[in-house]
């Protein structure tokens, strides 16, 4: 790396410009008590930081609000940090005067990393590594930019006290999904001083009584592949099902199929024993581990094509802790081709924005989430798998999406066989949705189901 020239003088004000492609700051503080603090000395106490550019002028890194009170007192020159910087170099440093800032503004933040990853082509889990934070810190904030515009400009204004409205309550609005609600909301926790529970109990009220009314029906979708002869699996890794007659009618007064069948076979469920000695099996985990609230990813992918953390930013506020998430590629409808195979695969930067959400089970319609088995190279080693079983979240292969294509909520049951000890079982997945006769609650054209109730569950749990 060639040295960085670095030195400390005062330089001509008129000739700082801020880094065109960097976002400013809109929030300024109190400029004109900063300027009263820089007229009895003359010059700033703390130099601003600026690049050299080409032209002779110098690129503002950080130290806008200095600046400004330069401007406004009328002094021609500046003290200054003078550092020949790339430009992800400056992103970094400007990202670290943020993060220290007493006054800081998590949706500025939120931009600056929107910013970093669209210029450098950077994952967030790399940015929070140069940052030296846990990627949740940038996960929480680039996830506000999902709010509402409205909601959005008035964070940047400055005009909100971060007392009255925080990161915390912000992300609990990230849960409701009507604008115009999100906005009253927005407006109730300024108005009323709401603390983060007192909000979380009103999203929850809206998000209970948002049901569907009037008369409905139960509807029932299967979500499983069938278990035929020939059916798709890894080669090499899992050997094909047998499934042969052991006695019929004719010669012995009873039909009896025999099965063979490979636990990582057909629609099944993976368990943390799969890759860890000590890992819980099947018959360890509850019922209710196995069904609840799913949120449907949808992602359209092309043969052999990564689900990028770009494919599911919009699903983000939907995606609470303990829910399930299902990819929809539109895969599962070549189940029986031998396409199959070249399928889609979840990248490692979404499997760690699933952790940190805290799912506890996520489905693809792919013979795995993996990268496809011709593409693996020697050694290796399973990276999705045990990102998501390490941290406990179960995962379900070879689902069949294609009858919830347009929806994206569902109730789900995904209930295995207890084969004890076994590190993975089939299951029969059900989404179970109320409709309603031509009155379906629509968002942008895809259908959004309501919870199951508890008169239901009942029902559907054995005692």
């Amino acid at each position: 790396m060639p040295e960085r020239h670095r030195s400390i003088r005062k330089i001509p004000v008129d000739r700082v410009r801020p880094v065109g492609w960097l976002p400013n700051r809109k929030d300024m503080g109190e400029v004109v008590e900063l300027a009263k603090s820089i007229k009895s000395k003359g010059d700033v106490d703390v130099p601003i930081k600026v690049r050299p550019a080409s032209d002779g002028f110098f690129e503002l890194v950080w130290g806008r609000r200095r600046l400004e009170a330069a401007k406004l007192l009328g002094l021609s020159k500046i003290s200054a940090i003078v550092e020949e910087l790339s430009d992800e170099q400056i992103l970094i440093q400007s990202s670290i005067e943020n993060m220290f800032r007493k006054d800081k503004n998590p949706v500025e933040e939120a931009e600056l990393f929107e910013t970093w990853k669209a210029k450098f082509g950077r994952t967030y889990d790399e940015i929070a590594k140069l940052l030296g934070v846990r990627r949740e810190y940038v996960y929480n904030r680039v996830q506000l930019l999902s709010l509402s515009p409205n909601i959005i400009r008035a964070l940047k204004s400055g005009s909100i006290d971060t007392n009255r409205f925080g990161l915390l309550h912000a992300r609990v609005l990230l849960k409701v999904r009507d604008r115009a609600l999100q906005e009253k909301l927005f407006q109730q926790t300024i108005e009323e001083s709401l603390t983060v529970r007192e909000l979380r109990r009103r999203v929850a009220a809206v998000t209970k009584s948002d049901r569907v009314g009037g008369k409905s029906r139960l509807s029932v979708v299967d979500l499983s592949q069938p278990i035929f002869n020939g059916m798709p699996h890894i080669p090499k890794i899992l050997t094909p099902p047998q499934i042969r007659t052991a006695s019929t009618l004719i010669i012995d007064s009873v039909n009896i199929t025999n099965i063979y069948i490979p636990s990582h076979i057909g629609t099944h469920v993976d368990t943390p024993r799969q890759f860890f000695e000590r890992g819980k099996t099947i018959e360890e985990y509850e019922l209710s581990r196995f069904m609840g609230d799913c949120v449907v990813i949808s992602v359209k992918k092309s043969e052999n094509q990564p689900i990028n953390l770009a494919d599911v930013k919009r699903y983000e506020e939907l995606v609470d802790e303990n829910t399930i998430v299902f990819f929809n590629t539109g895969w599962g409808g070549l189940f029986k081709s031998p396409e199959y195979n070249l399928h889609p695969y979840i990248s490692e930067d979404v499997a760690w924005w699933l952790r940190d959400s805290k799912v506890k089970m996520i489905g693809v319609d792919t013979l795995t989430p993996e990268i496809p088995y011709h593409m693996r190279r020697e050694g290796f080693d399973y990276p999705i798998h045990k990102i998501l079983l390490s941290n406990d979240i179960l995962i379900l292969e070879n689902l069949n999406l294609t009858p919830v294509d347009r929806v994206e909520r569902l109730w789900v049951t995904a209930f295995p066989i207890p084969i004890l000890g076994c590190e993975a079982a089939p299951c029969r997945v059900v989404a179970w949705q109320y409709t309603e006769n031509r009155d379906e609650d629509t968002h942008g054209g895809r259908r959004r189901s309501s919870r199951i109730p508890n008169m239901v569950l009942d029902n559907i749990i054995s005692r």
